[in-house]
Order: structure tokens, then sequence, then C-alpha cells
């Protein structure tokens, strides 16, 4: 339980930080509050999802409603410019399930932000991507509740995915029509984490007090550095998926740690793109783990021999101070894996000042299962 809060809490003060690095530019212009509601189709991706309950249920339905503020930038400073009608908000959700017993009907809070990549006249188009926590969930316990393998955790990561068309009906009020995509789980930091998927359609009316004021896009200022290094130490948690769920082994997880650098090229101050080495220690190497089905039996593996290093792309798409990562790699040097030697890592890096950062990653693998959670500090020469 320390080691959950203590994940809460660095996730916690991530959020805070980039919530700061937008916060320079909050005022009352350009402000607006939005309801939504939305209901759909839970996708069958794991057993107790489809119906494997004490009830036999399938959970095949999610209602929800939403309440977000949100600010769009209005080009007081460079990088306002840089995108398409560029916001971002807070927002908070509850939820119902058609099935909850055993599972829970969770609410969430959230940061998000967007862009407008479509506009013409009353009419626009715009995304959405958020982030944050939600709770609180019934999740699994090897006595009590052995059959939910979807949650673990009484606290789990929210997710969102959005696109949606939105009318302007007059100069207070917007009605907006669109889709997400909702994701819940842990990031592998407490297994069984086998995640719940939503996909809903959503309807939500926004009403903006004073008229919002649009900017032009122009061009992102060329980066001061064209090229740079950066190096940061890292640590994590790999839970183990053992296949007794009776088994307090099940809820192990173990520590992993190491170092990564990256050389990177900066054509402007929106991107950066690169190649990266890392070199990681996995405790949970030789553990019996039938996520991957590598160890059928627990295996005593030497320092050595739990290491890891491999090559990775890296793609960083810049907003002010945060920075949002993507690096699909590849493990070239892996002496006993757990997993497949393809990899990917999706992140947010905060930059703390010009030469200093910290971030945080989700690592998974086949691109949907994840491995592990990522804390790390480093520095930028």
């Amino acid at each position: 339980m320390r080691r959950f809060i203590f994940c809460c809490a660095l996730c916690l003060l991530h959020c805070v930080l980039v919530a700061n690095s937008f916060a320079q530019t909050w005022s009352e212009k350009n402000i607006s509050y939005s309801l939504a509601l939305g209901s759909g189709y839970v996708l069958p991706t794991n057993n107790f999802l489809t119906g494997d309950n004490i009830d036999n249920k399938k959970v095949s339905n999610m209602t929800y409603l939403a309440l977000k503020i949100d600010k769009t930038v209005d080009g007081s400073q460079d990088w306002h410019n840089w995108f398409n009608t560029f916001r971002y908000g807070v927002g908070a959700f509850a939820s119902r399930f058609n099935y909850s017993d055993n599972l829970g009907n969770p609410f969430a809070l959230y940061l998000f932000a967007g862009f407008t990549p479509f506009e013409k006249g009353r009419f626009s188009f715009k995304n959405e991507l958020a982030l944050g926590f939600s709770g609180i969930w019934d999740g699994f316990d090897a006595k009590d509740n052995p059959e939910n393998i979807a949650v673990s955790m009484p606290i789990e990561a929210y997710l969102h995915l959005s696109f949606m068309g939105s009318l302007q009906c007059n100069k207070d009020f917007n009605l907006n029509f669109g889709a997400n995509v909702v994701h819940f789980s842990n990031g592998a930091m407490h297994k069984p984490n086998k995640g719940i998927n939503v996909l809903t359609p959503e309807f939500s009316l926004t009403y903006h007090p004073q008229t919002i004021a649009r900017i032009h896009k122009q061009k992102a200022l060329p980066a001061e550095d064209k090229w740079n290094l950066c190096f940061n130490a890292f640590a994590g948690w790999h839970a183990i998926d053992d296949d007794d769920r009776i088994d307090e082994r099940m809820r192990k997880s173990y520590l992993v740690y190491g170092l990564q650098g990256r050389w990177l090229w900066n054509p402007n101050k929106k991107y950066s793109i690169g190649l990266g080495l890392e070199c990681l220690h996995n405790d949970a190497v030789g553990k019996n783990d039938t996520t991957y089905l590598y160890h059928p039996e627990k295996v005593d593996y030497n320092y050595i021999e739990r290491m890891h290093a491999g090559i990775f792309a890296s793609f960083q798409y810049n907003v002010n101070k945060v920075s949002v990562l993507i690096e699909p790699g590849y493990a070239f040097w892996q002496t006993h894996g757990y997993a497949s030697r393809k990899y990917q890592r999706l992140g947010l890096k905060y930059h703390i000042s010009k030469h200093s950062f910290v971030q945080m990653n989700l690592r998974a693998v086949n691109f949907h299962v994840a491995d592990f959670v990522e804390f790390g500090f480093g520095i930028r020469i």
C-alpha cells in the first residue's frame, strides 16, 4: 500500500507540474464550461467483463456524466500560435456500468488538452486527450473478489481520446457531438490488470461567458539549439501476474531501474526527433509471469542476466514546458527476456528549467500490454 501511495503521489505531482505549465496563461478570458453525457459499449477484453463473475452477467454498457472547464489560448505567448486553437483544462467524470457488482461505478478527475484541426463558419472539428485518476473501484482480492481480473486497485489511471464536431448556436453556447475512447487501468503497477476499454458516443453543451478570441496559426519559432543530448535515470515497479489467482505471489512487484540517453534534433520549438539508448535492470526477470509465458517455473538469475539494453527512436511533441514522448524500441541485448524484444514507450516530460526535466512514461509490449511505469529525472546538454 505504501508503494501504491508513493506512485500516486508521483503521478499527482507530475499532473500538478503539467497544470502549472499552462496556468501561466489562465485568466477569465477565453474560459468555457461544458456538460457532457455519454453511453457506450464496453469492449469484452477479459473474462470478468464477458461474464466470469458471481452472477455470470456481462459488463457491456457504461453511462457517464462529465463536467469540464477549459481555457482557449489567446495568443499572448509565442507557443499559443503554433497550434490550431489549442485549449486545456480540468474535468470531473461520474459513470455507471450496467453490471457493477465486485467492480464498482467509478468517478474520475483529469487534465485534458486539445486542438481544432478544422474550422469553418460556425462549425469546427476538435480533438481532446485526457489523463487522470479514477476510483473508487472494487478491485481484485485473492479471497473475496478473485474473479475481477480487470482492475486490482481502488485508484486506477483514467485516459480518454475524443473526436467531436462543434456547432456554434449563438454567442454563448456550442452544441457538440462526437465519440470517446475511454481506458481504465493502472499501467501494470499492480496485477491482475487487464483493464477496461469503452467506446462511447458523446453529446455536450458548452457555455462561454465571453466570446472566444480566435488566433491565427503561425510557424513554430526555430529552436535555440538544433541538436542536444538528454540523459535521465528512472525507476519503476514490474508487477507479476501469476497463474494461480489465490496465490499472493500475484500481488508482488519487483524493482526496475536504469539509465536512458537521447540524441535529439530540434527542427523548431514544437518538435524533436532522434535516437536513444537505454540500459535497465529488472528484478522480475525469471519470475513466473503468465502474461508472457517465458518462464513456466521460477528461475534465479544473477544480476547481469537480469539486465536489458535497447535502442529506440524518439519523437517529442512540445507544448510550452510539456513534451509528449512516443518511443518505439528494440532490445538488442536481453539474455533471458521476459517479453518480446520489441517495446513501446509513451510518456510526458516536464521541463523544470532549460537544462533539467522530470518525466513519467508507460512502457508496453505488442502495442497493448502495459509492462511498467517509469519515473525519471534528467538533464539536457
